[in-house]
């Protein structure tokens, strides 16, 4: 497939929840298409991209959702509500793709209270595969923030790569600076490095969502 941007849903100025969905083609064709509608309006959610498929993790939409809806991009043809639920319910959390799994983290679990999370769950794309908890929780509770996957290889990253969670908000709904490494998940589902940087706090947008819409990036 060629290079693709998919933005999903968010909400319109008037405060409406969307389950809509557009493409973005760079390069020569340099426009956005209308994909189909997703099959649940989501506010609030993450997505994440993993071999052609575009998967749209959560939000909320009349309460908050562990739902997941897939969209294949070669076909194209409608979005498929998953039988495989999150284990958590998650609002402003982030999501990643590390050796062929995607990684849901952090974000809200109910309107009540503060209640920014710090759990990690993983799943690897297929129909009959299930949600599963990663033993290794982040060392803060972020909501609003960028999570990044560095793939082993690259200078400083360690055999099994390494999940970057940067910034957000915690339950004092304060803005983080601090970033938090967790690597090598695949062989004992441990962080193996955390870090406080300095430099701005923020809750700018992450690879997967940016504000209440998310976007999903195929290369």
């Amino acid at each position: 497939l060629p290079a693709t941007v998919v933005a999903l849903a968010g909400q319109d100025s008037t405060g409406n929840v969307l389950a809509s969905a557009s493409r973005y083609a760079p390069g020569a064709a340099n426009n956005w298409t209308q994909l189909p509608n997703m099959t649940t309006p989501r506010g609030g959610l993450a997505a994440a991209t993993l071999n052609g498929t575009v998967f749209a993790l959560g939000g909320y939409y009349s309460g908050y959702l562990a739902s997941v809806e897939a969209f294949d991009l070669a076909a194209g043809a409608h979005w498929t509500l998953l039988a495989a639920s999150m284990t958590t319910p998650r609002r402003e959390h982030a999501a990643a793709v590390l050796r062929g799994l995607i990684y849901a983290a952090g974000g809200q679990a109910t309107f009540i209270g503060n209640n920014a999370l710090a759990s990690v769950e993983r799943f690897d794309g297929g129909a009959r595969s299930a949600w599963a908890p990663v033993p290794a929780s982040m060392t803060t509770e972020r909501s609003g923030f960028a999570l990044v996957a560095l793939e082993e290889g690259g200078a400083g990253v360690p055999p099994g790569g390494l999940l970057v969670a940067a910034g957000g908000r915690t339950n004092t709904v304060l803005a983080l600076a601090s970033i938090g490494l967790a690597g090598a998940l695949h062989r004992v589902d441990r962080e193996v490095a955390r870090s406080a940087v300095g430099g701005s706090a923020g809750e700018g947008p992450s690879a997967s969502s940016a504000g209440d819409l998310a976007l999903g990036v195929d290369r």
